[in-house]
């Protein structure tokens, strides 16, 4: 019966309700659709640094990570290679060799860049490095070179001219050799696009390498167990550097972290003007009720069901609100899925974070805990805003109730 009551109550003036359960579900749609853009700008950042670059895990000589020394190599690579492939934890495992060189085309333009060598199947299966090639073709033989789109401006390559790099190879001698651009590729990453990249043996012969490798890129099979993964490795493989893509980018974790906090901020900020707004609109209520409660105490309605009942309109008020703003907030979260939030900054061009350019275009990425978070923060604030209403009036006198025009 309350309850009856309450929702009775609730609607009698149904302007007030309307505008403030229209309101607080305003407030819950926009911290749905915040969730949705938070969580699809964090798939963006963690898509392009983690799985376009650095990869899930890391293993390196133990000196390496400080000094990106040439000459420290991964002893034993093939082993440990194999190794990783039994591994039940690992999905895919890519060598890489990591050096410095000058390139230089057909009409001596020449520009200085990172040059990289890959096992082009292993890459491509871990950071899809074939699908971002503008034109021409992917690594498919020994002595090719597959360049950055800012190199190919630079230098005025083109598909099918010839690259010319040179660098230092670990035996004191000058590196140089000429290969076929088969193809040009934009990875978002300023570092890479202005380099080149060559079959892993191409690269290892270039710099006299000898079956030497700079790194062993890791993808688990499980994003959420990372830690655990490394752990095992590192205890493995105690004379090696093993970290995680944290480690290796403490930018990225950091702007999560700044995300996370930011979103729980503006969670805040809307959770206590939702309790302003349940606050007012019941003590309103209250006020217009006054000689009502006086009656219905007279008659013997005990203190504790007048709580009871202003509770009720208050958690009924919210679930109304909630209801609003989940419809809303979930209309917004599949605009952000399908259209997306522009991030452009040039003509086809996101912008860059920690040398990785975003892509253009944030979709929406919605995680259920972010979902619910907001509804359930409505309902927990409009019980907790009830409770001054619901206590003023179970203290009312009567008498002076009664007696109040």
């Amino acid at each position: 019966m309350l309850a009856q009551i309450a929702w009775r109550n609730l609607w009698r003036n149904k302007r007030r309700t309307f505008l403030t359960a229209l309101t607080m579900g305003l407030g819950v749609a926009f911290c749905i659709w915040m969730a949705s853009y938070m969580g699809g700008f964090m798939k963006v950042m963690r898509g392009a640094t983690v799985d376009r670059s650095i990869g899930h895990i890391q293993v390196n000589h133990k000196d390496y990570p400080e000094t990106q020394n040439p000459y420290d190599v991964v002893p034993k690579a093939q082993s440990l290679i194999a190794d990783l492939g039994q591994n039940a934890k690992v999905k895919t495992v890519a060598p890489r060799v990591q050096a410095y060189a000058m390139f230089a085309g057909d009409d001596d333009k020449a520009a200085p860049g990172k040059l990289m060598g890959v096992d082009a199947v292993a890459e491509a299966k871990m950071t899809e490095f074939d699908q971002r090639i503008e034109e021409g073709a992917w690594l498919s033989a020994e002595n090719q070179a597959v360049i950055g789109r800012e190199l190919a401006d630079k230098t005025n390559i083109k598909v099918g001219g010839k690259l010319l790099v040179v660098g230092t190879a670990l035996d004191g001698s000058i590196a140089n050799q000429i290969y076929p651009v088969v193809g040009i590729y934009s990875t978002g990453n300023v570092a890479m696009d202005s380099g080149a990249v060559l079959p892993l043996a191409t690269a290892q012969e270039l710099l006299v390498l000898d079956g030497g490798v700079h790194e062993v890129v890791i993808v688990t099979r499980d994003f959420d167990r990372i830690q655990d993964t490394k752990t095992e490795l590192a205890s493995q493989w105690s004379d090696l550097s093993v970290r995680s893509w944290s480690e290796i980018s403490p930018d990225l974790v950091q702007m999560e972290g700044m995300i996370s906090a930011t979103s729980l901020i503006m969670v805040g900020i809307i959770m206590f003007l939702t309790g302003f707004m349940i606050i007012n609109t019941l003590l309103m209520s209250v006020y217009e009720r006054t000689r009502e409660f006086g009656l219905l105490i007279s008659l013997g309605l005990q203190p504790p069901k007048i709580v009871q009942m202003i509770l009720l309109e208050s958690g009924l008020l919210g679930l109304v609100s909630c209801v609003v703003g989940l419809v809303l907030g979930w209309f917004a979260h599949l605009a952000m899925v399908y259209v997306g939030f522009p991030l452009e900054v040039e003509d086809g061009k996101g912008f860059v974070f920690n040398g990785v350019m975003l892509d253009p275009v944030v979709y929406g990425s919605l995680d259920l805990s972010a979902l619910v978070l907001p509804l359930v923060a409505v309902m927990l604030t409009a019980l907790v805003g009830g409770l001054w209403p619901a206590a003023r009036a179970a203290r009312l006198d009567p008498v002076v109730a009664l007696a109040q025009e």
